[in-house]
């Protein structure tokens, strides 16, 4: 059985001099690596992470009794599956110190794997729509805002709700407003770059994160481009309806707070609705 294992570019050099401490070469002592801690494996590829190829490393080097990590491999059918390796060095060269016989287990955990993503996904997602909650927005803001600090970048927030979506509500039932919900956020998704996020807070309130602007106009060309999709009528119910929106804007960078940014850009939606709805309005520093 042939095997491929993904090395982490930081690892390269590193491997390098242990391989030529070792008297092999890069691709043998990747080899070797590989072999014995995937070798049971019945699969065509496998990805190790530079966190648990260190950890094989220092097993083998003596300088941990056992290790344990978690990899993707590639099954014959192309599936990936997740496994579990776990083991210890059991035969060492007494001159060198070189690892030559390792015993461990290979457990398929694939399963539990997907449970737990599934829970992740769970705790971080809108149930209705499949956008980002509340919770994984923050996240992402806060990050956003470091990357910004870092690299000098602006950000911006924009905040958006559906005008009179209680009506719509109220007259065609939770369903018709449900599926509202849902072609409001596929349009918002459509609007925006695979990179920024967009989530739902509950309601009708919508929230995007447009990170990385190289200026200020790509936010305002975004912000007009979703209000005009949502001027187009849409069939919900057997009855075509419109459902415009309101949105408001604030921008930052990395000196922004993320609860601050994000009050500006709901103080700024509210003096939108404020003026009559169906458009939007930039908060001001």
């Amino acid at each position: 059985m042939t095997l491929i294992i993904n090395i982490p570019p930081e690892l390269e050099s590193r491997l390098q001099q242990e391989a030529s401490l070792q008297g092999g070469a890069l691709d043998e002592y990747a080899r070797m690596l590989l072999e014995k801690t995937l070798a049971p494996i019945n699969s065509g590829r496998a990805e190790i992470s530079k966190g648990d190829a260190w950890s094989v490393l220092e097993s083998m080097k003596g300088a941990r009794p056992v290790y344990a990590l978690e990899h993707r491999v590639r099954a014959r059918n192309g599936e990936w599956r997740w496994i579990l390796s776990r083991g210890r060095v059991t035969e060492r060269d007494p001159a060198s110190g070189r690892a030559l016989r390792m015993i461990g287990t290979n457990v398929d955990i694939t399963d539990r794997r997907r449970m737990e993503e599934a829970i992740q996904s769970a705790a971080e997602s809108d149930a209705l729509t499949g956008l980002a909650n509340r919770r994984l927005f923050t996240d992402r803001l806060r990050l956003a805002i470091a990357r910004s600090r870092r690299g000098g970048t602006q950000l911006a927030v924009l905040y958006l709700d559906i005008d009179h979506f209680k009506q719509v509500n109220d007259s065609l039932g939770h369903a018709a407003g449900d599926a509202l919900l849902r072609d409001f956020a596929a349009r918002l998704r459509a609007s925006v770059r695979a990179t920024d996020t967009v989530a739902r807070f509950g309601g009708d309130e919508f929230v995007i994160l447009l990170e990385d602007l190289k200026e200020r106009e790509h936010a305002l060309r975004v912000v007009e481009k979703i209000l005009e999709d949502c001027r187009q009528p849409l069939r919900i119910e057997e009855r075509q309806i419109v459902a415009t929106a309101s949105a408001g804007l604030a921008y930052g960078d990395g000196t922004a707070d993320d609860a601050a940014l994000l009050k500006r850009a709901d103080a700024a939606l509210y003096a939108a609705k404020a003026a009559g709805r169906d458009g939007y309005r930039v908060a001001e520093r």
